[in-house]
């Protein structure tokens, strides 16, 4: 039941539910320090106040999930933490329409729930006035907390919903990825405003913490459509294997190989030409065993476990990414213009993603051969 750093509450429609790990402290500081200030009594009241809070929030996060599930994209669990939520999205919308209709799911949850609390408000005491709206009530709480989610949420402040809606709209006019920095850009100007509210006094110290949540969480998400444009939109032929390889036919032998070997300095692989269209790829490593143990007349051919059709210079990283995870291979020979160009490794192609997705600047894609 336990993870590190997560309690799973279950499955709902499918999708994992987790509390961060910081999210049970959290309750317990806060039931400590009104216990302490105001009485446990209203410690208890201001707990179950913030367990109502995070039910709603789970609602306004399952209002996008169930959403994106019914337009195709997987949902792989909910985190409630103690500044909110977050639904973890195997793929991200690539429509701009999709992604409006995700993102305005939750706020419409929250106001649908709002609405009969105002309705039995109207019906019970006739016209609405403040003294019943802003009253401290339990009914009330429900309408605050309801109204206070979508209304924030719908901010143009990435990457809260409204901020959502403003990257999906210039997507309709822009790269994704320029339409990410953008939405980012204004998302951080707004959480430097939050971040910068607690200089007016110790009662906007949770907008403050908002700020940084939301500062911090447009980075991780900026990152992440880095990554996801460079297994879009580059393609294989950008990102081959420096290292120096070289081409074979099917009937040279180990011996010529070692030559070969012995001639060219840093020679990582070897493709060999088994015709038909299929190519087999040798590494350093099993040429130099292959040179100790095998005779030397022997046919490259008969050292390759398996012909493999070369991936085109021209096909997204990522579905070249795929390819190479799915059959548990280090490395796939690359071919353009019906000729072999190099030589793509999964472990160069692994770094740069984690270096995205981390925030550090990979290096330059070098193309050798």
């Amino acid at each position: 039941m336990f993870g590190i750093g997560r309690l799973r509450m279950g499955r709902i429609a499918g999708i994992e539910v987790v509390l961060h790990g910081s999210f049970p402290p959290f309750l317990l500081l806060l039931a400590l320090l009104y216990g302490l200030g105001g009485g446990w009594r209203e410690a208890a009241i201001t707990l179950l106040s913030l367990i109502v809070l995070f039910a709603l929030v789970l609602l306004h996060e399952l209002g996008h999930s169930l959403v994106a599930q019914r337009l195709g994209v997987r949902i792989r669990s909910i985190t409630l933490m103690p500044l909110g939520g977050l639904a973890l999205m195997d793929t991200l919308p690539r429509r701009p329409r999709d992604e409006i209709l995700i993102a305005l799911a939750g706020p419409a949850v929250n106001l649908v729930l709002a609405a009969p609390v105002l309705l039995a408000f109207a019906l019970a005491a006739g016209p609405l006035d403040a003294a019943v709206l802003l009253g401290d009530s339990l009914p009330a709480r429900f309408l605050h907390a309801n109204l206070a989610l979508a209304l924030f949420n719908l901010v143009p402040a990435f990457p809260l919903d409204g901020g959502r809606v403003l990257r999906a709209g210039l997507a309709l006019r822009l790269s994704y990825l320029r339409a990410t920095e953008r939405a980012v850009l204004l998302g951080r100007v707004f959480a430097g405003l939050l971040i910068l509210l607690p200089l007016l006094g110790p009662q906007y110290l949770l907008l403050g913490l908002i700020g940084v949540f939301l500062f911090v969480a447009g980075g991780r998400e900026l990152r992440g459509a880095r990554a996801d444009d460079l297994l879009r939109h580059r393609q294989t032929g950008e990102y081959l294997d420096p290292a120096p390889w070289l081409l074979a036919t099917y009937d040279a032998s180990v011996g010529e190989l070692q030559t070969a070997i012995a001639a060219r300095e840093g020679l990582a692989w070897v493709v060999v030409d088994l015709e038909g269209g299929r190519f087999g790829l040798l590494s350093r490593r099993a040429l130099l065993s292959a040179c100790l143990v095998t005779p030397v007349r022997l046919p490259l051919a008969q050292l390759v476990e398996e012909g493999l059709l070369p991936l085109a210079a021209s096909l997204p990283l990522g579905e070249a990414l795929q390819r190479l995870r799915a059959s548990g291979r280090e490395a796939w020979p690359v071919h353009a213009d019906g000729r072999i160009v190099g030589v793509l490794r999964r472990d160069l192609l692994e770094d740069r993603l984690e270096a995205l997705r981390r925030g550090r600047r990979p290096a330059a894609p070098t193309v050798s051969g």
